[in-house]
């Protein structure tokens, strides 16, 4: 089995760059075709219609409790 690549970051403007070169390792004709076969068993996502959910704060809450019922837990 062939080993992996380790993982890398860029920033955006040095991947627009590599793009632009051609240096991206991205098999962009592998994207377009299973975006138009969806059937072919690769993962096609569409985030266009994603909306970003930000989650609500918590509250702190301190509830009085007996003493026999704090023992408990």
């Amino acid at each position: 089995m062939k080993k992996k690549e380790h993982l890398k970051s860029y920033m955006a403007k040095a991947l627009q760059r590599m793009r632009a070169n051609g240096e991206d390792k991205t098999d962009w004709q592998k994207v377009d075709d299973a975006q138009e076969n969806p059937d072919s068993g690769e993962v096609c996502l569409d985030w266009s219609k994603a909306t970003l959910v930000i989650p609500q704060s918590k509250q702190n809450a301190i509830p009085k409790m007996d003493e026999d019922a704090l023992r408990f837990f």
